[in-house]
């Protein structure tokens, strides 16, 4: 039965979707304010996924032993919009990761496609 909502999706039409056109849409990544001041108990850091490319994040830190949340936030936000609800964690003591994509707040590079 066909319900109008399903579809094939070829490969020629991925390409639409992949298209800068199309990202600009979709995708809504705006950078850190540079030389913003840090909350006490927040560190940024950085992470390198490819050479001479690192993505950004920042980490609220709980006791040594603690668990790690590790959380990539959504469109339109970067790791910086989560330095309010990270003590929310480390009062219960876990350490609290917030990751930038690719472009997204102080990570490097566009948001791609992956191979595949």
């Amino acid at each position: 039965m066909d319900d109008g909502l399903s579809r094939n999706v070829s490969s020629s039409d991925e390409s639409v979707v992949d298209s800068p056109p199309s990202l600009k849409v979709l995708f809504h990544p705006r950078p850190e304010i540079a030389n913003a001041l840090l909350p006490d108990g927040i560190h940024k850091l950085t992470i390198e996924v490819e050479p001479n490319i690192k993505l950004g994040g920042r980490l609220h830190k709980a006791s040594a032993a603690a668990p790690v949340i590790l959380f990539f936030h959504g469109n339109g936000e970067i790791a910086a919009d989560y330095d309010k609800i990270g003590s929310f964690y480390t009062r219960r003591d876990m350490h609290f990761l917030v990751v930038d994509y690719r472009g997204y707040g102080t990570s490097d590079a566009e948001q791609r496609k992956l191979p595949g």
